[in-house]
């Protein structure tokens, strides 16, 4: 029990730091514009890709993942290329995604989608009056996701950590409970 508890906090020590430095490095993917209608295309800049990669462009949503194409970037580690939304996007908040050949995310930004044919007046999306400013429907909340297959993995295994440490601690308080019953038996 005693080398159990060392190793887990060290194997889970490794893990937290690890995980940020296995992540890709510093890759940037932008756009002009901060939302866009349905069906309509987008410019999309990125920076600092390993050069004379593949990464695949995906529109990520809660309900929704769509394919937008494959970009490759060139020996100066950047691209431009233009993608068009789908315009069976839900209206929403989005993100973009690069995502390398070996399947991790390289790059990300955000996006809002509006419906079809919906210009957006303030992209900024504060809501003032008169703009058309996305309001949240029952049907349309967007939850945001937080971490990444990694974050969730680490996260998995802290709970883990922890439940093994509570499981530990309780059969050791369960033990130390019998053999006092069994001390005070014997007198």
């Amino acid at each position: 029990m005693k080398r159990i508890i060392p190793a887990g906090l060290g194997l889970t020590l490794v893990l937290a730091i690890a995980a940020p430095l296995l992540a890709h490095g510093a890759a940037v993917l932008k756009s002009d514009r901060a939302s866009i209608a349905a069906g309509g295309t987008l410019r999309l800049h990125g920076s600092e890709f390993d050069a004379g990669a593949t990464f695949r462009l995906r529109l990520v949503g809660v309900l929704d993942t769509l394919a937008l194409g494959s970009v490759k970037a060139d020996t100066a580690e950047s691209f431009v290329t233009d993608v068009v939304i789908p315009g069976t996007a839900r209206p929403g908040s989005y993100r973009i995604e690069a995502v390398a050949p070996d399947s991790g995310v390289g790059a990300r930004m955000d996006l809002e989608v509006t419906a079809a044919g919906e210009a957006m007046v303030n992209p900024a999306g504060h809501g003032e009056p008169g703009t058309n400013a996305p309001t949240a429907r029952a049907g349309e909340i967007v939850v945001q996701r937080s971490f990444s297959g990694a974050g969730w993995g680490i996260i998995g295994l802290l709970v883990g950590f922890g439940g093994r440490l509570g499981l530990g601690l309780f059969a050791g308080a369960a033990g130390a409970g019998r053999r006092s019953a069994a001390t005070t038996d014997d007198r």
